[in-house]
């Protein structure tokens, strides 16, 4: 018999065929890459970013998306792999790797920007030589994207945190169109520019030089584009039960997705049935995830999600008032873990108003799995007083709830 491939993808980056939505971000991103600008995609862990460089690097795709492929160069760093003894010169040699490929494969080793590149590597890829390199770079019509993986780890890392290397960084994507930057981060530029401000303590931030693109939840017509992959395999009710779980979060879509198709193709017979063991699947796949994520979040997100999800369960106020989380409210929206009372209403006319039936917060949970591992947290947290009490110091919560507040949680 023909088995038919399960269409949906995770835990390893999209391949590029494979890729679905993001045009929004991929219009701007694409815009500022042709006219020599630089770009910082941010986003929560699994929320795309890898999968989204790989896709603008896609070579048979460089003609229909930015005109001029062939002048066009890409190059690719994840900062994990570096080891703790890389320097500058080993950065910069490693990111002009696919010129120096392009100078080989091409056999004119006496070009201007031949000339050029080899200076650059005898002096140690020192500012003056690269500057020089752009130049003629430039001259010639050439142009290099440098995408750098996992960028906020460098804050940490023995050999390029340090003025001179951000220094670098920041003047020559400045002053010339023929380098741009393509960074993904967990962290937001101001966050970057906050722990890099110790090397620069008057002059301009090192990361104003970037426009911040947030990686959020995929557009309602990506998630369906995604979603009808499976074609004939789900029905509205999968369509519904994936969406309700996983949100509109491309690796929670991705995972839910597969699971249920892989129950399909194990013959379970009864709808609950396949649901419940692809929520399962699902928590499993995503609980490494959200650990991750909310290790990176600050207390005073931790304190909105967990406030919110207290409400969505009692239908009562706890805790505190919402305005209080203006700035977190902000970006937990744009990231794709909540939504607002009339956005949810769009979306689940028919069990809205038991929902948010006397939960004032105007906020949900969504996806709904994020709710299921915060209930965990809770419930192994809440087991003692001793271990309750560990769980808030380690939730750096200690000084944002008053006492009253902490009984209110732990009763709750």
């Amino acid at each position: 018999n023909f088995i038919m491939s399960n269409p949906f993808f995770y835990g390893d980056p999209i391949p590029p065929k494979l890729f679905v939505g993001r045009d929004k971000e991929l219009r701007r991103i694409i815009s500022r890459i042709i006219t020599g600008q630089s770009t910082a995609i941010i986003g929560e862990p699994r929320s795309g970013k890898t999968s989204l460089l790989l896709y603008l690097a896609e070579p048979t795709l460089c003609q229909t998306h930015y005109g001029h492929g062939e002048q066009l160069l890409f190059s690719f760093l994840d900062v994990q792999t570096l080891s703790d003894q890389f320097n500058q010169s080993q950065f910069w040699e490693h990111a002009l790797h696919p010129l120096h490929e392009k100078i080989i494969t091409s056999r004119r080793p006496n070009t201007p920007v031949a000339k050029a590149y080899k200076n650059c590597k005898r002096e140690g890829f020192s500012v003056s030589t690269l500057e020089r390199l752009f130049e003629k770079m430039q001259q010639d019509g050439q142009h290099i994207v440098v995408m750098i993986d996992e960028f906020d780890v460098l804050l940490n890392h023995a050999g390029l945190n340090h003025a001179a290397f951000f220094g670098t960084l920041r003047s020559l994507t400045s002053r010339t169109r023929v380098l741009s930057l393509l960074i993904a981060s967990r962290l937001s530029l101001s966050n970057l520019n906050s722990q890099t401000q110790q090397f620069n303590i008057t002059g301009s931030p090192y990361f104003n030089v970037f426009q911040e693109i947030i990686l959020g939840p995929l557009a309602d017509e990506a998630v369906k584009t995604l979603l009808n992959q499976a074609d004939a395999h789900f029905n509205e009710d999968d369509h519904r039960f994936i969406t309700k779980v996983a949100g509109a979060h491309p690796y929670l879509l991705q995972a839910t997705a597969s699971a249920l198709w892989e129950n399909y193709e194990d013959g379970e017979p009864e709808s609950i049935q396949r649901y419940t063991l692809a929520g399962q699947q699902l928590y499993e796949n995503a609980k490494l995830t959200f650990d991750d994520t909310w290790r990176l979040w600050e207390p005073m997100t931790r304190m909105a999600v967990m406030t919110i999800a207290l409400n969505q369960w009692n239908k009562q106020d706890l805790l505190r008032d919402m305005g209080g989380f203006k700035p977190e409210l902000r970006r937990l929206e744009k990231q794709g873990f909540i939504l607002r009372q009339k956005d949810y209403q769009k979306r689940w006319q028919q069990v809205w108003q038991s929902i948010f039936n006397g939960n004032s917060s105007g906020y949900l949970i969504y996806p709904e799995v994020l709710l299921w591992w915060l209930a965990d947290e809770l419930a192994h947290a809440a087991r003692d007083e001793q271990s309750y009490n560990e769980w808030i110091r380690t939730q750096e919560l200690d000084g944002i709830l008053t006492q009253e507040q902490k009984q209110q949680l732990n009763q709750a």
